[in-house]
């Protein structure tokens, strides 16, 4: 919620040397989250406060980060795309769905600026 906040001022710098060390030995590196499985819904305030971030990544540090979270909103076949009740970590199609926006929308968007 704080982006200022200690936590999250280590997580940017880091992105930021990773990117840098990237970027000088040549290559090209591009950022995405895992969305939230357990309950995926157009209204997620989940999602809302990862826009959030994206948004202040970007203008506060010059940081693009992909949002894949309207791809499964979009694609899911069910609302929960967890293993159980208990197991709260994403199940097989929704590691799928989130190859899948790796590779069709990510990859889009990389070939047309190319």
């Amino acid at each position: 919620i704080d982006f200022e906040a200690d936590e999250n001022r280590w997580i940017v710098s880091s992105i930021k040397l990773i990117e840098k060390i990237v970027e000088d030995k040549g290559g090209n590196i591009y950022f995405t989250y895992y969305p939230n499985t357990n309950k995926i819904s157009k209204d997620d305030s989940r999602h809302i406060k990862w826009l959030k971030f994206i948004e202040y990544a970007n203008k506060n540090h010059n940081i693009s980060i992909f949002d894949p979270y309207p791809y499964f909103i979009q694609n899911a076949k069910k609302q929960s795309m967890v293993w159980s009740l208990t197991d709260k970590h994403p199940n097989c199609e929704a590691h799928k769905l989130m190859a899948e926006f790796i590779y069709q929308e990510i990859g889009k968007k990389l070939i047309s600026t190319q």
